[in-house]
């Protein structure tokens, strides 16, 4: 992943979690379930971007 890649890629996963803290409708016990899975759902992003990589879809 590129150096710009990343960056986009990391502000968009703080975005969300900032989204999450705002939300007053949830518990804190919900705010840090949602964040964990932002933050699995980012890392199965790099893994499938890496996979389409090695394929040959992305460049």
């Amino acid at each position: 992943m590129s150096p710009e890649e990343y960056s986009e890629h990391e502000t968009i996963k703080r975005m969300l979690k900032q989204i999450i803290d705002n939300n007053c409708q949830l518990t804190e016990e919900q705010k840090f379930i949602a964040k964990q899975n932002v933050d699995i759902a980012s890392q199965q992003a790099d893994w499938l971007i890496e996979i389409l990589r090695a394929c040959g879809y992305l460049k």
